[in-house]
């Protein structure tokens, strides 16, 4: 979908008219502009043209993320013509989902274990930041750029760290289910999402470059996800003192960290 937003060239022609009146000629009616202006579209005509512009941008980003609980965390995206990715790192543990050759997968990378596996979910998707980022990136666009949906859409003020415009996204009273979740959507010119502020959280961006050629696995194929956290090591179990013998001290259980 090509949106252009230019206005026609009035100017050009209010010259040339000059000049035929200035030569007796009669002056051309004056030209009217095919497309309003940009403040003359509706919020909803305005956020369904940059959602339409995202659907076809490849880029890799990275955002600041807030989550609603508390903390911040970082999340790198890549748009990419046959794939996509969406990975947050939260410590020392990152967790995936790439398309990748036609297929998803899940990916979970720790200080001792790595992997994608094909097919994999959240147990609980409602509560998984990444499973409630992903959309943002990917089929929320769509719903986004059709201006037929239950959504009520008005401007918004572009919060500090974003640019471009912003967009207050409210499901209507008559929709029994919002097709997006509300809150704020924010796109540069270009279609590139620069913040939104969301119930799981709230994403900033922090910079973006071009899509590198294909999105690859952060991690190897494997049937099984890793556990999500290391498995803590046994405690070290100290030998009952001997009968007249002085008791040894207590031990200490060690735990490795990271």
């Amino acid at each position: 979908m090509t949106v252009s937003l230019r206005p026609a060239p009035i100017l050009v022609l209010v010259a040339t008219a000059t000049a035929l009146a200035g030569c007796g000629g009669t002056p051309p009616a004056a030209a009217t502009a095919s497309t309003p202006a940009p403040a003359d579209l509706p919020p909803a005509a305005r956020l369904a043209a940059r959602a339409a512009l995202a659907q076809d941008l490849t880029y890799s980003a990275t955002y600041r993320f807030a989550p609603a609980d508390g903390g911040s965390q970082t999340v790198a995206v890549t748009r990419v013509r046959s794939g996509f990715s969406l990975a947050l790192t939260a410590g020392q543990r990152t967790t995936a989902a790439v398309t990748a050759n036609g297929t998803t997968y899940r990916c979970r990378i720790t200080p001792v274990s790595s992997g994608c596996a094909p097919g994999a979910r959240a147990a609980d998707p409602e509560s998984d930041p990444v499973s409630r980022l992903t959309p943002v990136f990917t089929n929320r666009l769509e719903v986004l750029s059709d201006r037929s949906a239950a959504l009520s859409i008005a401007d918004a003020p572009t919060p500090r760290g974003a640019r471009g415009a912003c967009f207050s996204v409210q499901g209507i009273a008559a929709a029994m289910a919002p097709p997006a979740d509300p809150g704020l959507y924010c796109f540069d010119e270009s279609g590139l999402i620069t913040a939104a502020q969301l119930p799981v959280g709230t994403l900033t961006i922090e910079g973006s470059v071009p899509a590198p050629p294909s999105v690859a696995l952060p991690a190897p194929e494997v049937r099984d996800l890793p556990a999500a956290d290391p498995a803590p090591a046994p405690e070290q179990s100290v030998p009952a003192a001997s009968a007249g013998a002085s008791p040894a001290p207590a031990a200490t259980a060690v735990r490795p960290t990271g």
